[in-house]
């Protein structure tokens, strides 16, 4: 598990140690590494029991760059899997046994899902034996339901994306790119939303100028975009080529191929860019 975060400070302290509680809990082994210079990473990574790893490459603007992140963790990693997540989102168990169903039935894949947004404003108490229950139970009435586009973790083997652009991490497009680039390459991109339970912590966007909207549209987003290619290469979750589904009378999750998803995106997108030409 690898993730960059943000300064440790106010409420988006709790967020990130939440989220790090969560990914320490997945298995005993796991290898958690935090990437980053921003305050209170090294201190966090020291009393979560981390990995800790500084002198992440940055762009213009001082933020960390996708592919110097991958470069470094892939680098640090003990084991043969990688899974890249932002450093707000709470994984719960059913991501390590989706990933179980993904390495038994393919040797190359990535793995994705939607998330649950979610109002969260204290840390949580992991000492409590049914934290993981008791919270998947109050995002279930609470929570809403992200949209495919919002993608955020990616476990994939080791070896696949060596080679990823210079795109700025917390920024729009690069994501989309992820599953683009698995579809081109015969990955298999696979869909997990309906078992994963993957909580994204609610926040505002006070730290970016502009907020939100300098996120999605300002010159880092405008950047990334073109790296990824244009609009051609902005797939999402429905592109996936697989997903996962429930036991539904077997003994384990299985994986399904979705056929349908080689074409109804492809001419979504080819919709959407013909209406953004006509704009």
């Amino acid at each position: 598990m690898f993730a960059c975060p943000k300064p440790f400070i106010g409420l988006t302290a709790a967020h990130q140690y939440n989220a790090i509680g969560s990914w320490k809990r997945l298995n005993p082994s796991a290898q958690v590494i935090l990437i980053g210079d921003e305050d209170g990473v090294e201190k966090a990574s020291a009393e979560c029991g981390c990995e800790y790893i500084s002198g992440c490459e940055r762009n213009e603007f001082g933020t960390p760059l996708i592919s110097s992140i991958f470069a470094l963790a892939r680098k640090a990693a003990r084991h043969d899997m990688l899974c890249y997540v932002n450093a707000d989102i709470i994984l719960t168990s059913s991501f390590l046994a989706c990933l179980k169903v993904a390495r038994r039935n393919k040797e190359r894949f990535l793995l994705v899902g939607r998330r649950w947004d979610f109002d969260l404003n204290a840390r949580l108490d992991f000492e409590q034996p049914h934290w993981e229950a008791d919270l998947v139970s109050r995002v279930g009435v609470l929570g809403n339901r992200a949209s495919e586009w919002q993608i955020d973790y990616f476990a994939f083997p080791k070896n696949e994306y060596s080679t990823i652009p210079s795109f700025a991490v917390g920024r729009v497009r690069w994501d989309n790119w992820m599953i683009w680039n698995a579809n081109q390459n015969r990955i298999a991109v696979i869909d997990a939303s309906d078992l994963i339970t993957a909580i994204h912590q609610n926040h505002d966007y006070s730290h970016y100028p502009r907020g939100r909207q300098g996120v999605c549209e300002g010159p880092e987003a405008i950047a990334n975009h073109e790296l990824a290619g244009g609009w051609a290469h902005i797939y999402s979750i429905a592109d996936a080529s697989h997903k996962i589904r429930g036991p539904e009378g077997r003994p384990l999750p299985y994986l399904l191929p979705r056929v349908l998803s080689r074409i109804k995106p492809r001419v979504m997108r080819f919709a959407r860019a013909i209406k953004r030409s006509l704009l």
